[in-house]
């Protein structure tokens, strides 16, 4: 960066400094980490679900997914696209096409009446759709289902 100033009349030879200025690279690690954390967040798709969770969930096929959500209020979405219920069918068969091996990703809150659930997966095998997951989260190992003594008081 700098070179001790030696009187250049006398014939010295001027030496360079050996040390590295690594502040322009301290720089530039630093935006690059803030442009990473600030787009990692946009990255992630999807509509936020309360999914319920399961004992004896397996992994799901990596194949591009199809995936159907059922929100709180019950209002059905392919991917983050608000689809009606009567096009649901139409557009996954769409989405689909030849591939008959694919497998549709049903989603829904935890929170959703269990009818709509059971609507959606009536009216997707009602057309054809038959190879349909459930997402669900992993159950942790603290937390216990209450039991169905202790849900119903009352109740024989």
């Amino acid at each position: 960066m700098g070179a001790p100033l030696n009187d250049l009349r006398s014939g010295a030879s001027y030496r360079p400094m050996a040390e590295i200025n690594v502040t322009p690279m301290v720089d530039v690690m630093l935006v690059l980490l803030i442009i990473f954390m600030v787009t990692m967040p946009m990255l992630v798709t999807g509509v936020a679900v309360n999914l319920p969770e399961a004992r004896m969930a397996k992994p799901l096929d990596p194949k591009d997914p199809i995936t159907v959500t059922i929100n709180r209020e019950g209002r059905v979405l392919i991917g983050t696209d608000e689809v009606p219920r009567d096009e649901l069918a139409g557009r996954l068969k769409a989405q689909i096409g030849n591939d008959a091996g694919r497998v549709v990703r049903l989603r829904g809150d935890q929170e959703t009446a269990f009818g709509h659930v059971v609507s959606v997966l009536d009216d997707l095998s009602a057309h054809g759709l038959t190879r349909v997951a459930i997402v669900t989260e992993p159950r942790s190992p603290t937390r216990r289902l209450p039991d169905a003594a202790s849900a119903a008081p009352g109740q024989p």
